[in-house]
């Protein structure tokens, strides 16, 4: 259960523009202020400025000690949101009312948690 989550606003305001570059999961900080690499990312992943090669070595290793409390942050990153899927040339696209739950979603599609669908029930499809 999330029971908060905390975001610098600086630039959402101005720019309506929020980028996820840090987080915490359990007792431990992910995220890099100043990257040492350029980052790639997927088609249609926005709003995501985020660099941690420790965090990409413990999310790959279900038996890393901070793999489940990872795994919970992500799964919310990726099911908390009301997000609309739109799916154009096979590519998705998000809808989203504010530029944090696109921030957020996008996130967890980066770490490879992609939500897809709500089904006719309202549930959240995601595929990884």
């Amino acid at each position: 259960m999330v029971n908060y989550i905390f975001s610098d606003k600086t630039g959402t305001l101005t720019k309506n523009i929020m980028e996820f570059k840090k987080f915490t999961a359990g007792n431990k900080s992910y995220g890099l202020s100043k990257p040492e690499e350029e980052v790639v990312y997927d088609e249609g992943v926005t709003n995501v400025n985020f660099y941690d090669p420790e965090f990409w070595q413990e999310w790959r290793n279900t038996r890393s000690p901070n793999y489940e409390n990872l795994r919970k942050v992500v799964l919310n990153l990726a099911i908390c949101h009301t997000i609309i899927v739109e799916e154009k040339e096979g590519q998705i696209n998000y809808n989203a009312s504010s530029p944090d739950e696109l921030a957020l979603t996008n996130a967890a599609r980066h770490f490879g948690l992609v939500f897809t669908e709500r089904d006719e029930n309202g549930n959240i499809i995601l595929k990884d």
